[in-house]
């Protein structure tokens, strides 16, 4: 994975105290009948400061008869338990979190007969003192915003990406290939996650942002766009601007968004809370 910033600028020195403001947003959308996205956040105390954020997770579900809404809110719901499990290191807090997400899917759906062959995507971030670390199965994708540039971090799990990688297609013909959205892997459709991917940490300045989102979000406004709207306001003025973009563009599918800013520390505020609900938190 490589990381491009502008050269124009000298890159800012890594910060190790920060607060986080976060914006979390998900909905069915104008097309869906039901909501198969989740998307929440886990916090921990800190002594004398507001609680602050430690791992933001977003799961974009499949599977019939309501089992992508299960699977994603099975994944994200054992993702954030195993992940508050003390570990010293955050990279292997996140393996850890993501073998747990992909127990409880296929668990579940091995239990349930209408449930076979459920899954779900899985993106995890996790900002810390050494960094950001974040881990990723299917096609959710993590940007990083900094001085106005935007860079990918995530790699889709699709066919169509794996096509690409191997020269057998070109970028035109992957834009509007038929099968953009068929997954390559997913969580809870095996015993085991194929290639889980657990990455960083990447060193943090303030002003920093980070972009959480869906397939529907990500497969109708493209990277040039996300880029401009991420310098909105607010992360919350940034995450209603991308909604709305989603839907002047035609979106239909579910749209889970997350906008994850690092501040220069200030003194205690209200404190961050689990959502899948539109809220921006302070922590």
């Amino acid at each position: 994975m490589r990381v491009f910033f502008s050269r124009l600028a000298p890159k800012p020195e890594p910060v190790l105290d920060y607060d986080i403001a976060l914006a979390l947003h998900t909905e069915t959308g104008p097309v869906r009948e039901h909501n198969e996205d989740y998307i929440a956040s886990l916090v921990a105390p800190r002594a004398g400061r507001a609680d602050r954020a430690v791992l933001v997770a977003l799961a974009d579900g499949m599977g019939g008869h309501q089992a992508g809404e299960l699977a994603s809110r099975l994944a994200v719901q054992a993702a954030l338990a195993r992940f508050a499990e003390p570990v010293a290191d955050t990279v292997a807090q996140l393996h850890r979190a993501l073998v747990a997400a992909n127990e409880a899917v296929y668990t579940h759906a091995q239990q349930q007969p209408q449930y076979q062959g459920m899954g779900t995507t899985l993106l995890l971030v996790a900002p810390a003192e050494a960094g950001m670390s974040f881990a990723w199965v299917g096609d959710s994708r993590l940007y990083h915003w900094r001085d106005g540039t935007l860079a990918q971090l995530t790699r889709d799990d699709t066919l169509v990406r794996a096509l690409l990688d191997r020269g057998l297609i070109d970028r035109d013909e992957a834009a509007g290939h038929e099968d953009h959205s068929v997954l390559t892997q997913a969580v809870g459709t095996h015993s085991a996650i194929p290639s889980p991917h657990v990455e960083g940490p990447i060193a943090l300045a303030h002003g920093d942002r980070f972009l959480l989102c869906s397939d529907g979000v990500h497969d109708v406004v493209g990277d040039a766009e996300l880029q401009q709207l991420l310098a909105a306001g607010s992360p919350k003025d940034a995450m209603r601007a991308i909604f709305d973009a989603a839907l002047r563009h035609g979106a239909n599918d579910n749209l889970s968004i997350g906008v994850l800013q690092v501040l220069p520390p200030a003194g205690p505020t209200r404190s961050a809370r689990r959502t899948r609900h539109d809220v921006e938190v302070s922590s």
